[in-house]
């Protein structure tokens, strides 16, 4: 009828999937009757709302009029927490707006989309996704939102898990190098769907090639490839598996590029077949096999070809690999007889074995460079090997193998070790060396030297290292070795003596021997330098000592010539005497005579004494009795002013010397001192004991190792100028005034001194003093006796002696003493003058006395003759010499007793009747 009626409308979704609602419309207008059956209607249509899967609510001014259990569900709160309250609060803070938007608009009647989505507040906080499908209807007589709540969170985790999905396939297929495609079966491969990857794969975009727009994928594979593509997918289809293919394809720049392809066959819902899958480019993959195949193919060259050992093993030690060299390293024939003897051989990785530290190294670090080590070959010899190794690993990370290669080092290594012994050995005599040794360049500087340097010039090595040779050489002495370096560049050395600097300043004289050497291809100098302050001692030491030798050889000569001559004036004068009256008025001229005589005499034994030449009767002494026996003597010979001391040493061994010696060289060093404290002063006499060792008699030449009897004698007099010691040896030098002394004192010293086997040193000072040192051998006391003095017997005898001499005065002499004491005498002025008169002698002959050294026949080969002849004979040698070189050859061994010139006509008789007389042994 086209007339407005009032109804009731009760609606409920039905199926959510097809958004289909179920509901019941009543007529608002009908009787009571009507109403009741209405409200009966409602009741039904409450139940199906509370049955609802979604929330449905009334609002009506912004306040929830009703809320099914669902809703309240939901949101996490109770109906009746829901009904009467104000429905924004349970929006979502940043959703009300919009909601509050759309329902004042919709109650106005506006046309609003009545299907949206927003966010309620949960009871205990969380924001629920839902979908309101809401609508306007009469409740209670006026307008309301009928509102359907669905709870939408699993849908829209869903929905964006599904577009979080297509985005990362999107994603993947875009960012993959490579191309997705679904293509039809047919020769042409027609493509159905072609991802982004096309582009940088083929050169064409990806719609080009859906439904062959501009040109098939076929058209894209190399001509030579197709069949093999295609007959490789059917293939695969037939027999329902994936394929995997790789071929070439021609880019749209013409380039050739190589393709690998895995895909399989589908079905589509037409039955249609469609082949799905992945193409990537692997052009580089390609190359990187051939060059990995190049690589291989110059490794196995390599392999076999190298010098240098090149092997795999296992981690417990077992040759899995080893090139030719390697074999021939270690002599091995094959890889088979290698590995052989490795599966024979123990652990080699066994502790303190030679390899553990190889495994070690290996185990830290993952691999070994540059280690040394021995390997044993077949026949048991040592090579020393110098390897580079690692640790190969597999995909799993586990350890696999070790390989590495192996250099022979055994030339290198002994030739290494005999360098080593050479340096050392050079080292040794390098830093062993008596002299300092210095390397230098050629421009003077000290590249090394020994520490002997300290010893000589007092510099310490590292001192002079490094600096110019010109710190320890003077510049003049630089500029005398300048000369000689023409030497060095003609590849000779030279030796000179210079000086050299000491660290105190002083100049030390050394003898430089100079070389020239090559080092590692570099020209530079070796110098050894000698400390020669001792050898110039030494030298002056000696050249003293040749002189004085010179200068006693003089005297002793002169003393010869001169003794034949006293020997004749004391004959003389002897013989004047006893033929004349002592009352005589030139009885005291004679005397005065004897008395120049004797002077004369007293000279030429200190002449001898000087020469060393004159015979000494050396006895067992006890220098400090003898020096006792001369002390109150002393004393008064040297005056009052001067304080005379004796300090004997204690328990000092005894000395063999001549006492008649020692007296005089006591008596002349003290008077010497005596002299030199015009003043007054000290003088002292000291006696001790010394023990010179190898060094002192070194570096003293006229010095005799052991124990050594000291006798000192000092005084604080003037001394003596350090220009003149040198000299004061020397016979007839002497500082005193003219007609003071005769200069043969201190030579007569030296000479009983060093003839009786000691050794003198003098110090002084001048104003300070003097001290001479004289030091006698030590002697060990023996057995010994003395002979018991002769008892006086008469000089005069008839026996017949014969008397043999070359110096006519002499032998005059000799037989006018003789012959006044009643004997009977035969003179000879040679030896063989003598012979002849033996030759005519009738009777016996008792006495031979003859000189030793004559012409034509010496008394020596003279004695042997006669004794041959009168074997009982007692002999008396004479001379003139005393020089032992002339008299110890001569009468050494021979029978005899030798008597010195000059002597007295006295002394003679005496001597020749204590022979006579003396019992023959």
């Amino acid at each position: 009828k086209e007339e407005p009626h009032s109804i009731h409308l009760l609606l409920q979704p039905f199926d959510t999937e097809t958004r289909r609602i179920e509901g019941i419309i009543e007529d608002a207008s009908l009787s009571h009757p009507t109403l009741q059956a209405l409200q009966e209607s409602e009741e039904k249509f409450r139940s199906i709302v509370e049955r609802a899967n979604d929330g449905i609510c009334i609002v009506q001014d912004f306040v929830i009029q009703y809320a099914n259990r669902q809703l309240a569900k939901i949101i996490g709160y109770s109906v009746d927490e829901l009904e009467g309250r104000e429905f924004i609060p349970f929006i979502a803070p940043e959703e009300r707006a919009k909601v509050t938007d759309r329902y004042t608009r919709r109650i106005a009647g506006e046309q609003v989309p009545p299907i949206y989505e927003t966010r309620l507040c949960h009871k205990d906080g969380r924001f629920i996704d839902v979908e309101f499908n809401a609508g306007i209807s009469l409740y209670r007589g006026r307008a309301a939102d009928f509102v359907l709540v669905r709870d939408i969170t699993e849908k829209k985790k869903s929905k964006e898990a599904l577009e979080k999905a297509q985005r990362e396939l999107s994603t993947l297929l875009s960012n993959l190098p490579g191309m997705a495609y679904r293509c039809r079966n047919d020769k042409n491969w027609t493509m159905e769907f072609v991802s982004e990857g096309c582009l940088p794969l083929t050169g064409y975009a990806n719609d080009e090639l859906i439904d062959n727009k501009a040109l098939s994928y076929n058209d894209l594979i190399h001509p030579d490839d197709r069949e093999y593509v295609w007959e490789g997918v059917q293939s695969a289809i037939e027999n329902n598996r994936p394929f995997t293919l790789e071929y070439r394809i021609i880019s749209a720049d013409g380039r050739e590029k190589w393709a690998w392809e895995q895909g399989r066959g589908v079905n589509g819902e037409s039955g249609e077949m469609f082949v799905e899958g992945f193409i990537i480019d692997i052009t580089e993959r390609k190359k990187t096999e051939q060059a990995l195949k190049e690589s291989e193919e110059r490794y196995r060259n390599l392999f076999n070809n190298s010098a240098l050992g090149i092997y795999r093993i296992t981690p417990d030690g077992k040759i899995l690999m080893a090139n030719p060299a390697l074999l021939k390293m270690l002599g091995y024939s094959s890889f088979e007889e290698l590995a052989r003897a490795n599966l024979e051989s123990d652990n080699p990785y066994a502790p303190d074995s030679p390899r553990e530290n190889f495994k070690r190294q290996l185990e830290l670090t993952g691999k070994v460079n540059g280690l040394e080590s021995g390997w044993i070959n077949k026949q048991g010899a040592k090579v020393f090997v110098r390897e580079n190794a690692k640790a190969v690993l597999g995909q799993d990370g586990k350890l696999l193998y070790y390989e590495g290669t192996v250099e022979d080092i055994t030339p290198s290594k002994l030739a290494e070790k005999r360098s080593r012994e050479s340096e050392d050995k050079y080292r040794a005599l390098f830093e062993q060396a008596t002299e300092a040794v210095f390397i230098e360049n050629l421009d003077g500087i000290i590249l090394d030297v020994n520490a002997r340097v300290t010893d000589i010039i007092g510099w310490k090595p590292d001192e002079l290292i490094g600096e110019h040779i010109s710190k320890i050489v003077p510049k003049e002495e630089a500029l005398e070795l300048k000369v000689h370096f023409e030497n060095l560049e003609k590849g000779k050395g030279f030796r000179v003596e210079s000086y050299h600097f000491h660290k105190d300043g002083r100049l030390v004289p050394v003898e430089v021997s100079v070389m020239p050497i090559v080092v590692s291809g570099e020209r530079l100098i070796i110098a050894f330098a000698r400390d020669i302050t001792e050898k110039r001692k030494l030298e002056a030491q000696l050249q003293l000592a040749q002189k004085l030798e010179a200068l006693g050889r003089l005297a002793g000569g002169i003393a010869h010539d001169f003794n034949n001559i006293i020997t004749g004036f004391f004959g003389y004068i002897d013989l004047l005497k006893l033929n004349m009256p002592t009352d005589d008025l030139n009885y005291t001229t004679v005397e005065d005579l004897e008395s120049v005589a004797v002077r004369a005499a007293s000279l030429t034994k200190q002449l001898l004494a000087f020469s060393r030449n004159q015979l000494l009767r050396p006895e067992i002494l006890d220098i400090n009795e003898v020096i006792g026996d001369m002390v109150s003597m002393l004393g008064r010979i040297i005056g009052e002013n001067i304080d005379f001391r004796f300090e004997p040493g204690q328990d000092l061994p005894p000395i063999k010397v001549d006492r008649s010696q020692l007296e005089q060289i006591l008596m002349n060093l003290v008077i010497n001192a005596a002299d030199a404290m015009a003043d007054g002063g000290c003088l002292t006499v000291e006696t001790s004991m010394v023990d010179f060792d190898k060094d002192y008699v070194h570096a003293h030449a006229d010095a005799s190792f052991g124990k050594h009897v000291q006798l000192a004698v000092s005084d604080t007099g003037c001394g003596i100028e350090s220009n003149n010691l040198s000299k004061v040896f020397e016979p007839f030098f002497t500082t005193k005034g003219e007609g003071v002394g005769t200069g043969l004192g201190l030579p007569t010293v030296y000479g009983i001194v060093k003839q009786s086997g000691g050794y003198i040193y003098v110090y002084s000072e001048p104003e300070e003093g003097t001290t001479f040192k004289i030091y006698f051998p030590a002697v060990i006391l023996g057995d010994s006796h003395e002979d018991s003095p002769a008892e006086d017997v008469p000089y005069d005898g008839d026996e017949t002696i014969l008397v043999v001499d070359d110096d006519d005065d002499v032998r005059k002499s000799i037989i006018k003493a003789l012959s006044h004491n009643g004997y009977r005498v035969i003179e000879a002025s040679n030896g063989r003058e003598a012979l002849e008169k033996i030759e005519t002698l009738k009777g016996p002959l008792h006495l031979i006395i003859t000189d030793i050294v004559m012409p034509k026949l010496g008394g020596r080969d003279l004695v042997e003759i006669i004794r041959d002849i009168y074997p009982n004979v007692k002999i008396i040698y004479i001379s003139g010499y005393t020089d032992k070189t002339v008299m110890e050859p001569e009468i050494e061994s021979a029978p005899g007793e030798f008597f010195a010139k000059p002597f007295s006509a006295e002394s003679l008789a005496k001597k020749v009747r204590e022979i006579l007389d003396k019992v023959s042994d």
